[in-house]
């Protein structure tokens, strides 16, 4: 059974079709065609329902995930999981900052916004599946009802620090 003619047909209303955010990848990202990919076929994909520190391995810490505190940093988590889901498809292509950046754009959908920051504005990497589990622990952690902000380490890497917030914020 093909769950995008169900989505289609699910955001046809009343012969007019609903417009719903485009997921737009950051600067030197692969964009969503070049993968084969469509932002409803993001939006669309199943959450993932184990904890993604599952089977977690021991690592030195250099940075403490936290939760935004300003109610103007909270945004859909909906918006959230689109972002999740584009980055979690990229695996192993390295999502980063250049040597002298203080942050990057990662990706934006509707007003979710995730960005990379490196305080010391060093080349930082990491693989954009890792990028995505920070994404993650946000999600998993920073609840206001239906919103969600905060900063978290791309997975196995404290340099590398990911916030994810409503667009309007930064």
């Amino acid at each position: 059974m093909h769950l995008l003619p169900l989505l289609a047909a699910a955001i046809t209303v009343l012969g007019s079709t609903i417009s719903l955010p485009e997921i737009i990848p950051g600067p030197g990202l692969p964009s969503l065609e070049s993968l084969g990919l469509t932002s409803a076929e993001l939006r669309a994909m199943p959450r993932p329902t184990s904890d993604h520190n599952e089977g977690a391995r021991s690592l030195d810490k250099r940075w403490t995930n936290t939760c935004a505190i300003s109610n103007a940093a909270y945004t859909n988590v909906d918006d959230l999981w689109g972002c999740y889901n584009y980055l979690n498809s990229l695996g192993t292509t390295r999502c980063g900052i250049n040597e002298g950046q203080e942050n990057i754009r990662m990706c934006e959908h509707g007003d979710a916004h995730v960005s990379g920051s490196n305080p010391t504005r060093r080349a930082v990497s990491s693989y954009c599946s890792d990028v995505a589990t920070a994404v993650r622990w946000v999600i998993d952690n920073c609840a206001r009802g239906n919103t969600r902000a905060g900063d978290a380490a791309a997975w196995g890497n404290g340099d590398l620090i990911i916030t994810s917030a409503d667009k309007r914020y930064f």
